[in-house]
């Protein structure tokens, strides 16, 4: 998924969350708060060995800066919520015990191109305007993999790793 106008996190969320379950993803979200100059952040999610981590980690964002859903019908200038702009994703699967390193996946090599931007605050947060983001990014999506060498075995756990090929974008459009 990628929107250069972005979709309410809250809805894709509740619409999308079972599509989040095994990924390690790359995301660009914009709290509506951040707007001028417009401020977004992008990260990585889905890596701390719990099925639900990039789910867990988005749903953070509706916490954080509240739920559109909180503001008044009539008040046009409620900022709480945020938007997402773009999810893209790698399939692994934790029950084998085997899965790429963080460090190694090819989200985090997007996420390291995205880190050459102009970045405005800490390490994840740019004023890059949209478009160059999503450009960025779609440089990287059909031709990046995971590296297999980056497979860290879990003795306690039986399996074979069965890497999905490539990077899966558009998740939920």
């Amino acid at each position: 998924m990628n929107d250069v106008n972005g979709v309410n996190l809250e809805e894709w969320l509740s619409q999308y969350k079972q599509i989040l379950n095994n990924k390690k993803i790359l995301y660009v979200v914009k709290a509506n708060m951040d707007f001028e100059p417009p401020v977004y952040k992008f990260g990585i999610a889905g890596s701390t060995g719990d099925k639900n981590g990039a789910y867990n980690r988005l749903s953070h964002y509706n916490v954080l800066y509240g739920k559109r859903s909180q503001c008044s019908r009539n008040n046009n200038n409620c900022v709480l919520g945020v938007k997402l702009y773009a999810i893209y994703g790698t399939n692994f699967n934790y029950a084998t015990g085997q899965y790429v390193s963080v460090n190694n996946s090819a989200v985090k090599k997007v996420e390291n191109e995205l880190m050459k931007l102009n970045i405005v605050r800490g390490n994840e947060r740019t004023d890059a305007s949209i478009n160059d983001i999503i450009r960025t990014i779609n440089r990287f999506v059909n031709t990046t993999t995971d590296v297999v060498s980056g497979v860290i075995n879990r003795p306690v756990r039986t399996g074979i790793a069965r890497k999905q090929p490539g990077f899966y974008a558009g998740m939920g459009s």
